[in-house]
């Protein structure tokens, strides 16, 4: 793998990954357009430690609030908005996804790897931009409108969000896409859902990168592909950072259906391109 061809990876990683547009689903797809070799799961990792370094760039210092209460026994003062009991929601939000990752991590490590299985992986991630492209639509038109704040999230908000993260692990739904819209539906507002979003991503990527840490250890990363890696993990930091904060902005003042229209035309369209090959 070229250092070209990781920053390219990078970028989609990055930008990806915190817009609701399916990381898994472009990253699958990028390298067979262009016929570039498969970059294997240390690669994808790597990649995935770049917008850790995003999130928590851009949040750290709710983190510091988040945790104050923990380390130090008093309430949380710095930041009221953030609400007394946020930090045990996001445990709560990702408990669903970690026992699903946890079960299904080798499922899903041998579907990655078995080649015969390429098309049929590739028809799960267009059917599911197509099917959560049309579910955010309806939870950001229908869903309630009651405009709650982080502050203002219950248990069963937590619940619910947690288990639309955890239906992010099939290829293609987009994790981000599935805990804003499971937001807007449990009545929150834009910002508030994407930027909860963004907070609970940040144990669910540490935890992934963990899971495979024994793995790249005993494997190493071979000597030549070094500046790679590098470039790869710089681009999908930068530019996860930038996501970050255009979403968050943009989701200040208008919906979610530029994202679905997207969604929904990149499926169509690798649907034909499958479609084309039989």
């Amino acid at each position: 793998m070229s250092v070209l061809h990781a920053i390219i990876l990078g970028i989609v990683q990055g930008a990806t990954e915190f817009l609701p547009i399916s990381s898994t689903g472009h990253l699958r797809l990028i390298p067979r357009l262009f016929g570039w070799n498969d970059a294997g799961i240390t690669f994808d990792v790597a990649l995935h430690a770049g917008t850790l370094l995003a999130v928590i760039s851009y949040f750290w210092r709710d983190w510091i609030d988040l945790l104050r209460p923990l380390v130090l026994r008093k309430p949380q003062t710095a930041n009221p908005g953030l609400g007394q009991n946020l930090f045990w929601g996001l445990v709560i939000g990702c408990i669903p996804a970690g026992i699903f990752g946890l079960l299904l991590n080798d499922t899903i490590d041998r579907i990655e790897q078995t080649k015969s299985l390429d098309t049929w992986v590739m028809i799960v991630v267009a059917s599911m931009l197509i099917v959560v492209g049309c579910i955010m639509y309806a939870c950001d038109k229908y869903g309630s409108k009651k405009k709650k704040k982080l502050a203002q999230m219950c248990f069963m908000d937590w619940v619910v969000i947690g288990f639309a993260q955890a239906a992010a692990l099939v290829p293609g739904v987009s994790r981000s896409g599935a805990t804003i819209s499971a937001g807007l539906a449990r009545g929150m507002d834009r910002d508030a859902a994407a930027r909860f979003s963004f907070l609970l991503s940040t144990p669910i990527i540490l935890a992934a990168a963990l899971v495979h840490i024994p793995d790249i250890l005993h494997k190493g990363i071979p000597q030549d592909q070094r500046m790679a890696f590098a470039a790869g993990i710089i681009s999908s930091a930068i530019v996860g950072y930038i996501a970050i904060r255009f979403l968050l902005g943009y989701l200040r003042k208008h919906s979610i259906n530029v994202f679905v229209w997207y969604r929904l035309a990149l499926g169509v369209f690798i649907l034909s391109l499958i479609a084309s090959k039989m």
